[in-house]
């Protein structure tokens, strides 16, 4: 019997854990197509509590739980920042300013954009250029300082590739970072940095013993590299059918892509037809 249909065969799901950019919402326009909210709302109607599990921060995430209707503590920013819907901080992990700097010079040298996120603000550095497409996907308060290793308390860095190629800058920056930060590539065009250790399954695993549901009563769905810790934590670990393909090799089961509405079917497989 494969690892699929031992899992399918676990207690239900009590916990389920959703990402994002091109999972749950659209990339772009950040829409939650008609087929996913019914799914979901009808999972949390059977008595699933449903959350988010974004690089985004909780100010992003929000307005799209009480869309839906969640309930779970949020985990923003790849797991360095676990917030109640209420607002209250339930924990946060933020990163060494050293490793800000090793990033920013880095930058500098590569021609790399480089951002630093704290608190639902984008942090960018006089002096340099940034594609308005960065700003425009986003969409959080912009500050301007001088120096981005100045910034205390940062939760996230980020790296944006909207006209230089991107291909190996993970690869680098892991090496030069070593065990002061972790790297995750989360998109074609975006690096993203957090303290070390920190990652969508450890704060999956943190929010599940919260609630007191065990690790096979959980599920997570996600597409790209930053939500492998969390699809291979989960009981049932579900990659998007367009997700990268590391994504897919920690997965349990391959979704339909995003515009075939993979969460619904992800939903529908393992909690409305269980």
């Amino acid at each position: 019997m494969s690892k699929q249909s031992v899992r399918a065969q676990t207690s239900p799901v009590k916990l389920l854990a959703l990402d994002l950019d091109g999972t749950l919402i659209d990339v772009k326009d950040h829409c939650i197509h008609p087929v996913v909210e019914s799914a979901v709302r009808q999972a949390i109607d059977l008595g699933v509590t449903v959350g988010i599990a974004t690089g985004r921060p909780y100010q992003f995430s929000l307005p799209i739980a009480k869309q839906l209707g969640l309930s779970a503590p949020l985990i923003g920013y790849q797991g360095a920042e676990i917030k109640t819907m209420n607002g209250d901080l339930i924990r946060e992990c933020t990163i060494p300013r050293e490793a800000i700097a090793i990033v920013r010079d880095l930058a500098t040298a590569e021609d790399w954009q480089v951002y630093v996120e704290r608190n639902g603000a984008l942090f960018i550095e006089n002096g340099r250029v940034y594609d308005p497409n960065l700003i425009q996907i986003q969409n959080l308060e912009i500050i301007d300082v001088d120096d981005l290793a100045s910034v205390r308390g940062a939760h996230q860095i980020g790296l944006f590739f909207g006209h230089t190629p991107g291909e190996g800058a993970a690869e680098i920056l892991i090496d030069e970072l070593g065990s002061k930060a972790t790297v995750f590539q989360t998109h074609v065009k975006f690096v993203n940095i957090v303290a070390n250790g920190v990652s969508k399954g450890d704060s999956l695993s943190y929010v599940a013993a919260k609630l007191g549901i065990d690790r096979e009563q959980t599920m997570a769905v996600g597409d790209s590299e930053n939500d492998i810790s969390m699809i291979s934590w989960a009981g049932i670990g579900v990659a998007m059918g367009d997700a990268r393909e590391k994504t897919k090799a920690s997965a349990d089961w391959i979704a339909p892509a995003f515009q075939q509405h993979g969460v619904a079917k992800a939903i529908e497989k393992f909690i409305l037809e269980s």
